[in-house]
């Protein structure tokens, strides 16, 4: 019962993170700087991840830089499995994997630690805001 308590607690923060960095970032994707994630009606979120998806590599790999220089962990997302050494062994791709290209190279994660205190982040905040000239 205990661990599940925890769990209520760490998700609900982390959806606290998470709500505040997508009202932070709306007036830069309403300005085409980035996009949100787009949830489906049906989805639930507990806000594990946090994304920006830049409008290129170059871009997200400066913000990355940037960010990691003011100390905030701030990193790529992931390697979709069909460019791994194991996915291209053995993987088979049915159908478009277009889509999985044209982004993996353009996404950037934040942090939504569980402990990130409210400092952190607007820190985070500021420094993405800061990047984009807007802070």
């Amino acid at each position: 019962a205990e661990s599940l308590r925890q769990l209520d607690q760490v998700t609900e923060r982390r959806l606290e993170i998470w709500n505040s960095y997508m009202a932070a970032f709306k007036p830069l994707e309403e300005k085409g700087y980035l996009r949100l994630a787009r949830l489906p009606e049906y989805a639930n979120n507990n806000g594990h991840i946090f994304y920006l998806l830049l409008s290129s590599e170059g871009i997200r790999n400066d913000l990355r830089r940037y960010l990691n220089e003011w100390k905030i962990e701030a990193c790529s997302h992931y390697e979709p499995l069909h460019d791994t050494n194991i996915g291209r062994t053995v993987g088979v791709v049915r159908g478009s994997i277009s889509k999985t290209n044209e982004v993996k190279d353009r996404i950037l994660r934040l942090p939504v630690h569980f402990n990130l205190s409210q400092e952190d982040l607007q820190r985070v905040v500021d420094s993405v805001l800061s990047f984009f000239k807007l802070k």
